[in-house]
């Protein structure tokens, strides 16, 4: 999985979106629901690479990205497709985040 920045932000989720959907977890240190999530992404992407590019965002530590996207609370999870946000969603199934 792939820490994002503002320096890759646009490579390796906008412009990778048009290759693959990418899912995108917003997360925290401090979010206990985010930790939890992580092995269940970890095994996604084991699962679909080539397939799904899951990536990660520390809103601490990027702020302006969960800003600039809208990001209110955690845990969250978005799939963007061709550039675009295609789900998001607090739930606590992924699986179907990047779902035909």
């Amino acid at each position: 999985m792939i820490e994002i920045n503002e320096s890759n932000f646009e490579t390796e989720v906008l412009v990778r979106s048009h290759e693959m959907p990418v899912l995108v977890d917003f997360w925290a240190d401090w979010c206990a629901p985010c930790k939890s999530l992580m092995p269940v992404l970890d095994k996604l992407y084991t699962d679909y690479q080539g397939q799904l590019q899951i990536v990660k965002i520390n809103t601490d530590e990027q702020r302006s990205l969960a800003e600039v996207n809208g990001i209110r609370s955690l845990q969250l999870c978005a799939c963007i497709v061709t550039a675009k946000w295609s789900r998001k969603s607090w739930a606590p199934n992924p699986n179907r985040y990047c779902a035909n």
